[in-house]
């Protein structure tokens, strides 16, 4: 938005909207009700119409309901949020009768010995909608009707399930989105039901360093890539194995799927990732950082990868599992220091000594 206003675009009103005449509008994807569009052609305004065609759709079908002859004997019922410029434009299909709920402790203000005909906003919750709709087939008069329509936008709620599953593998979600997005603050709650520890920001600016430090995760490694400078078996081969070992599986599928199952039970959450080896001895810059997400790299180390070339060249079956006790950081720098990444590593030993040694108890 800042960067259209750089180019000059002026957002206005609804009442400034009244006010223009002659003018060129552009109106966003929530959509608007009737009377935007008749003001529109009295005052000469061109309208870029850029509201979604679900949005539409659902406004129509919402008019058609309207126009029907048996109004009276019926509430047209809207779930979604008042003052919402989607939900202002849908009541606006009805000329203001709709009725507007918010949430299932609303809909017990509905008159039940009258049919009613429910639609959602687009962006509302799912798992709410089908509440509601549970909650009215169970209340409504047995001598009336109704009908729902499930007009929720799958954009977002097909989102839903890997949203869970993303919130509920990490230690600390920053949801970026804008404070006033219905979209946004829909999937934040859903993140912060999954993860507590979910906050939501528009900016770089409001990312709170105070919350990292506590971060660390436990990640079984799938695979490495070696930035080392020299390489374990340069030389002289050693008879303990080939001349070039194969590496396609360095780190063995068997035993990272016992860890996992191992973890499951014990309600010990892992992750798993590619582990990068670099010589050191220090933390990494930004730039580095970034290069090493870039090449699919997903944690940094200074260890591990020479001893697993050695032991696969050996022939030895290698389980890797390493913990994240620091983000470092490419868009927001962290300052990283040996002393919290000793503290970090402290604090998730016993979580990976309880799996390590179930392991070698099984194996």
């Amino acid at each position: 938005m800042e960067r259209l206003k750089e180019m000059g675009l002026i957002t206005i009103n609804h009442e400034e909207f009244k006010q223009l005449h002659n003018a060129k509008v552009l109106l966003r994807a929530h959509g608007e009700p009737p009377e935007t569009y008749i003001i529109a052609k009295e005052n000469n305004i061109e309208i870029i119409d850029a509201t979604c065609p679900v949005v539409l759709r659902l406004q129509k079908r919402i008019k058609q309901e309207y126009m029907q002859e048996d109004l009276d004997e019926k509430q047209i019922v809207i779930y979604g949020k008042n003052g919402h410029a989607e939900v202002l434009g849908l009541v606006g299909q009805t000329t203001g009768k709709a009725i507007v709920i918010e949430k299932l402790d609303e809909a017990r203000r509905l008159d039940f010995s009258k049919s009613i005909r429910l639609y959602s906003q687009t962006t509302k919750s799912l798992d709410e909608f089908w509440e509601i709709v549970e909650y009215i087939k169970e209340h409504i008069s047995p001598d009336v009707t109704f009908e729902y329509y499930d007009t929720i936008c799958r954009q977002v709620a097909n989102r839903m399930p890997n949203l869970r599953k993303f919130a509920a593998s990490h230690d600390l979600i920053f949801f970026v989105s804008g404070k006033k997005s219905s979209n946004g603050k829909m999937l934040f709650e859903e993140c912060k039901k999954v993860n507590p520890n979910s906050h939501l920001i528009d900016s770089a600016d409001e990312i709170d360093d105070s919350l990292l430090p506590g971060v660390n995760s436990i990640v079984i490694i799938d695979d490495h890539i070696n930035f080392f400078p020299e390489h374990p078996l340069q030389g002289k081969n050693f008879p303990t194995g080939p001349r070039f070992p194969d590496m396609h599986e360095a780190y063995d599928k068997g035993l990272r799927d016992l860890a996992d199952g191992i973890a499951k039970e014990v309600g010990i959450e892992v992750k798993h990732g590619v582990y990068v080896g670099v010589q050191g001895p220090t933390f990494e810059t930004p730039a580095e950082y970034r290069m090493y997400r870039i090449l699919g790299g997903d944690a940094v180390g200074m260890s591990t990868v020479p001893e697993v070339i050695v032991a696969r060249h050996c022939g030895i079956k290698v389980f890797g599992i390493s913990i994240i006790t620091d983000l470092g950081g490419f868009d927001v720098p962290v300052q990283v220091s040996h002393e919290e990444v000793q503290i970090a590593a402290n604090n998730a030993q016993p979580k990976m000594t309880e799996i390590m040694r179930e392991m070698i108890r099984r194996s």
